[in-house]
């Protein structure tokens, strides 16, 4: 059976050319300038393995293939005997969830891995087959999917590609039911009650394209809706006529501009190029943990005089005699996000070294400005997405940051063994908006790096 390609790759690279979709003769170059690589030579090939050996080879990534391969041979390490993945539960206690197994398939997929064959088709078997015993009579998987939630669309985007790059019409009844209670819990309305977050809207936007090209029923109506929730994301407001817009957080404008491009719009389209230039000014960084706490969003207002106080209290105790206290100190300013950052920018200059260090490691902490609340791992998700098939000079100047942070920040060494221990391949989460775990950090750090084979850019002008 000839090999697939998977199905928002053939999508993507269609709207370029379709004879270069099909790899068929006359098909047009498409140069996709990889921080300097050209991966025309990897435009034909339809499989996924082939397509990703093409791509390493003419951009010569090594240490980017290696990190995706530890992950994967994480993840398979720590997969449960019933196919799922688990997260950390409030007691203590691990148990399975949808979206992180969602996210896994995919992982897995996305380096061309399949349940047909290869080394890692009993994982995907297990996991699918887990996913399918988990999809309820109205199509939702996961006890905590619905339209305020990420796992159902991710989980439905990983049942269509695997119906699609396994060849599996066994699953093509779950992935329609799937797709419908997506389009009726999400495009039910057009309200800003009923509006997901950026993060939610991505998955979602690919949920519903992935499961147009493999041919699934989709009312017009509600695909019109999901335009539109698309559009406003982008727009910076939720949809309702009358709510003043505003320039949307970081992670919205990634997920928006990300969701337009999956949804058919040219690369011409207004505001894309701005968005991807904005993202090219907060390049991925990576920011040391902050175990348990949530860092606060951006813009929520000016500090009041209270606060004020209270921030120049815990600047003065980073100075402290006690490491508790100081350690306390440096944690509640991280938390409090880039609102903190002129007065802590201020304490470097202190004449007590310690103020100055300390101050130092609070500013390390901080994620980009303009951030809203959120994981980083997804804005970096979204954020390569978006700038990848923008191309161009973004892309040049997002590209190297993300590969040599994701690449110098994944653990290596240690036991190999599936124990709580064993971390080798894996990525740390960062704070509280990574609750989901190390399986989830993991699993989307390899599909950021899968990105150079995923989904060829589109670059045409088309």
């Amino acid at each position: 059976m000839a090999a697939r390609m998977p199905v928002l790759f053939a999508a993507l690279l269609a709207l370029a050319a379709p004879d270069a979709a099909r790899g068929g003769e006359g098909a047009p170059e498409i140069s996709a300038p990889l921080g300097g690589c050209d991966v025309r030579a990897a435009a034909a090939p339809p499989a996924p393995v082939v397509r990703r050996r093409a791509v390493m080879r003419v951009c010569g990534m090594p240490a980017s293939e290696s990190a995706v391969e530890a992950a994967l041979a994480w993840l398979a390490r720590h997969q449960q005997a019933d196919g799922s993945w688990t997260v950390p539960g409030e007691d203590g206690r691990a148990r399975a969830d949808a979206a992180c197994t969602g996210l896994a398939v995919l992982a897995f997929l996305g380096a061309g891995y399949t349940q047909r064959g290869g080394k890692y088709s009993d994982n995907l078997k297990r996991a699918l087959a887990w996913l399918a015993a988990n999809q309820d009579q109205q199509g939702r998987i996961g006890t905590r999917a619905g339209a305020a939630d990420a796992g159902h669309p991710i989980c439905g985007l990983a049942l269509s590609e695997a119906m699609n790059l396994g060849s599996d019409q066994a699953l093509r009844d779950g992935v329609q039911k799937a797709l419908d209670f997506s389009l009726r819990t999400w495009a039910a309305g057009d309200g800003p009650a009923a509006a997901p977050d950026p993060e939610v809207t991505g998955w979602l936007a690919m949920q519903v394209r992935s499961g147009q090209i493999n041919g699934l029923k989709a009312d017009d109506a509600a695909l019109g809706r999901v335009r539109r929730r698309v559009e406003a994301l982008g727009a910076g407001r939720a949809g309702a006529a009358g709510v003043e817009e505003r320039p949307p957080v970081l992670q919205a404008a990634a997920a928006a501009a990300f969701g337009r491009r999956i949804m058919g719009e040219p690369i011409g389209a207004p505001g894309l190029q701005q968005v991807a230039e904005r993202l090219a000014d907060a390049p991925p960084a990576w920011v040391e943990p902050v175990p348990g706490r949530r860092r606060e969003a951006d813009g929520a207002g000016p500090l009041s005089e209270q606060e004020r106080k209270d921030l120049a209290r815990l600047i003065r105790e980073l100075g402290d005699d006690s490491w508790d206290v100081r350690e306390g100190a440096t944690r509640a300013l991280a938390v409090r996000g880039n609102r903190v950052r002129p007065l802590v920018g201020a304490a470097l200059a202190s004449a007590d070294p310690e103020v100055g260090d300390r101050a130092q490691r609070v500013l390390s902490m901080l994620p980009p400005e303009g951030l809203g609340p959120g994981s980083l791992y997804q804005y970096w998700h979204f954020g390569t997405m978006a700038t990848f098939l923008q191309g161009g000079e973004p892309w040049r100047r997002w590209n190297p940051a993300l590969r040599g942070m994701l690449q110098e920040s994944r653990h290596e060494g240690g036991p190999l063994d599936g124990s709580d221990q064993d971390l080798d391949g894996s990525w740390e989460p960062l704070d509280a908006a990574d609750s989901a775990g190390r399986v989830w950090t993991t699993a989307l750090a390899a599909l950021t790096l899968e990105i150079y084979y995923r989904y060829l850019p589109v670059l045409n002008g088309k």
